[in-house]
């Protein structure tokens, strides 16, 4: 009997340290890659290809304000995005919904928040677009964790579109 609760203690243990922790995906400059987007009310589909085409940056990669590239800082100053040089942020275009509607919106810049408490990532996005206003729209996505290389990015504010993202750390 004590050899049956230890082995099942190491595994427990063992499987804890396999999933990403709140630290792993706090690191800045990790590139994870987009391998799914899907959609539906009862059953998960995936999301329509005329939406998924036109994405240029199927990535997740958290990033300091002061480390992104020369384009991304004239497109901020373009349309007056003030953030502090210290401020986390992500560049990606895969957030289909805008406004109640599903389709592509072009990319966007965040400042990220990341709860660890309940593993929510909190995300101010604007989106980079002529006619843009400079305004952010904030949204939610709870995060479940699968292994030590992947996740699902769940919309928590349209839980009823139940829309997810499937994550995958790329190799170095």
């Amino acid at each position: 009997m004590k050899k049956t609760i230890l082995l099942f203690l190491l595994f427990a243990w063992a499987v804890s340290h396999s999933q990403i922790t709140c630290e792993t995906l706090k690191i800045v400059g990790v590139n994870y890659s987009l391998t799914a987007c899907k959609n539906g009310r009862a059953k998960l589909m995936y999301t329509d290809t005329s939406i998924v085409n036109h994405f240029k940056h199927k990535n997740f990669q958290l990033m300091l304000v002061s480390s992104l590239n020369d384009e991304h800082k004239a497109e901020m100053k373009k349309y007056k995005i003030n953030l502090n040089p210290s401020d986390t942020v992500i560049v990606y275009d895969w957030d289909i919904l805008q406004d109640a509607k599903m389709g592509y919106f072009g990319t966007a810049i965040g400042k990220v928040r990341y709860s660890c408490t309940d593993s929510i990532i909190q995300i101010k996005k604007y989106f980079l677009k002529p006619g843009g206003t400079g305004n952010y729209t904030p949204t939610r996505f709870k995060l479940f964790r699968m292994n030590a290389d992947n996740f699902i990015m769940f919309d928590l504010d349209h839980p009823y579109l139940n829309i997810n993202y499937y994550f995958k750390k790329e190799k170095e």
